[in-house]
């Protein structure tokens, strides 16, 4: 399907490619696999920066952007589709929320960046052919480096007929806060990696509760029963503790080996799952 042709405008424009060990075709999949947990809402992590006061400035009175994300010709450098290491990001800075649903990996423990991303339909690779030479940087007019992996660009969104270079993509829209800095990367063990060959029908927000480091379900540990990672201590035992009146600091002096980040993180992750058997 070709999307129909729009005219000049302000976007985000991001570049996509395997990251972290996994192939373009499996990042999608687990997208739209976050979207479709998050109600539409989805993280896509960047490595650059972009400005939240130029998209601000850009993003009208319903406070929002458009964003297309575009598949790179060529095959991925090694480091990133055959990583040494892989890490997964449990956290924003300045206080910011991160959400339940979302997983952001990375193949490095380099600045890294989010953009918040809505679609209300599943994310697919369509042909969308667009070519960046029509397309000029937001700040002063210059031509798209090569070095813009993701930027705030001017021009036409496309598709653009007759060009080769990006031939296929997607489309979302950007939401406030638009960009969110993480941190807190934990290093995934091999066994964590292979966890991500999801597949449609399997709990999406149990793997991000174990791939955000936090709490993890082991047939060898209590029968399976949700405990904090590295310990005995089942999930379930911190919200007994909070509704029946105690507060955070007496289940961690209860259990020092539950530390506060990871009693915190459990908190946000595993809220929903509070209304369950």
């Amino acid at each position: 399907m070709l999307l129909a042709a729009e005219p000049q405008m302000v976007f985000v424009w991001s570049r996509m490619e395997a990251e972290a060990g996994l192939s373009l075709d499996r990042i999608l999949t687990l997208k739209d696999a976050e979207r479709s947990a998050g109600n539409g809402v989805f993280w896509w992590g960047v490595g650059n920066r972009l400005s939240r006061e130029s998209l601000n400035s850009y993003t009208g009175e319903r406070g929002e952007l458009p964003v297309l994300f575009s598949q790179k010709a060529g095959c991925a450098e090694e480091k990133d589709s055959k990583p040494k290491r892989v890490f997964s990001w449990t956290r924003c800075l300045n206080g910011e929320r991160m959400p339940p649903n979302v997983l952001v990996t990375s193949g490095d423990v380099k600045d890294r960046r989010a953009l918040v991303c809505f679609s209300p339909e599943p994310i697919e690779l369509l042909r969308h052919p667009f070519d960046e030479s029509r397309c000029k940087t937001h700040l002063n007019g210059k031509p798209i480096h090569s070095r813009h992996i993701t930027a705030l660009i001017k021009g036409s969104i496309g598709p653009h007929d007759g060009s080769r270079r990006y031939d296929r993509g997607f489309r979302a829209t950007l939401r406030r806060p638009w960009i969110v800095e993480l941190a807190g990367p934990i290093e995934l063990t091999k066994e964590e990696r292979e966890l991500t060959a999801w597949k449609p029908g399997d709990d999406w927000m149990s793997l991000v509760r174990r791939l955000r480091g936090f709490v993890h379900n082991n047939p060898n540990i209590l029968g399976g029963t949700p405990v904090f990672v590295g310990t005995r201590v089942p999930a379930q035992t911190l919200f007994d503790y909070l509704m029946a009146g105690d507060s955070l600091d007496v289940f961690l002096d209860h259990f020092p080996n539950v530390s506060r980040e990871k009693a915190v993180a459990a908190l946000e992750l595993m809220r929903p799952d509070l209304a369950g058997p």
